[in-house]
């Protein structure tokens, strides 16, 4: 079985966003997938929408007999802002003694804190090149990252008291909700206490996103603590072409992608 969680930077978009590759997944891998319609920002801000999905998961390896499932054989996966929520239920899960075959990020959102507002890019602030790279261009710029986490962060000022039980201080006690929120591992995954006995993961990356790098420096974040990591970059491509998957007028990458996917869970949950 695998879970989906739907893109749409945490405000757009529902369950027909990702319809067409949760029905190539039925057919192509032989698995059952739900797709979890989670609440979205503004009306249930940061971090509703990660508790929805883990509620959900849970909800359903509970149930599993109902459901006709095999509880010992449940992946997750989601696409940008799902990536970002998958990669923070892995954590979940193995806190929680849940196994999981598989946690598949595609082109997640692991470390947004170059989007925080009114911050000036460069190499001592944001350490992607890909952001340097593809912060402006038409189809993925930055302004539209900063538009979803003004959102589903918040984009006002409020009062802290200067002690020392706080980590971010200022001398004029104001602190923006974005920047708390971003400094919390669970909105930014990179920053995880521990990175120890995840579950296998499977990293998707476009060439010309500006995610790219901070995903694939999520995955060497994984290897480096002795996981089982699979990584894959789909050339001359840009952030959503997961989606460019229309029969006639699709894009050979796209396809290519749910070829990829597809196989990859059958193999994780069929061992073949």
């Amino acid at each position: 079985m695998e879970f989906k969680c739907s893109s749409g930077g945490w405000v757009l978009g529902g369950l027909n966003s990702e319809a067409a590759w949760c029905r190539h997944m039925c057919n192509k891998a032989n698995i059952k997938v739900i797709d979890v319609d989670y609440r979205m920002a503004p009306e249930y801000p940061f971090p509703t929408s990660i508790f929805d999905c883990w509620d959900a998961v849970k909800w359903a390896i509970y149930n599993a007999q109902n459901l006709n499932i095999d509880p010992g054989s449940v992946s997750i996966g989601g696409l940008s802002a799902g990536g970002q929520m998958s990669a923070v239920l892995a954590h979940f899960a193995r806190d929680e003694g849940i196994n999981l075959k598989l946690h598949m990020m595609i082109v997640p959102a692991t470390d947004m804190r170059y989007c925080l507002k009114g911050l000036k890019l460069d190499n001592s602030n944001c350490p992607y090149q890909s952001v340097h790279l593809f912060h402006d261009v038409p189809w993925g710029p930055l302004g539209r990252e900063q538009w979803f986490l003004k959102y589903w962060l918040g984009d006002s000022v409020g009062m802290l008291p200067i002690t020392l039980d706080h980590c971010i201080i200022r001398a004029d006690g104001l602190i923006e909700e974005q920047e708390k929120a971003l400094k919390n591992w669970i909105c930014t995954p990179v920053l995880a206490p521990s990175f120890k006995n995840l579950a296998p993961a499977h990293i998707i990356t476009a060439e010309f996103d500006l995610e790219r790098d901070e995903g694939e420096y999520y995955g060497e974040l994984l290897r480096k603590a002795g996981n089982r990591v699979t990584m894959k970059r789909y050339a001359g491509v840009p952030h959503a072409f997961g989606h460019y998957n229309h029969p006639e007028r699709g894009l050979k990458k796209s396809f290519e992608y749910i070829e990829d996917t597809s196989r990859l869970l059958r193999s994780v949950h069929y061992d073949e």
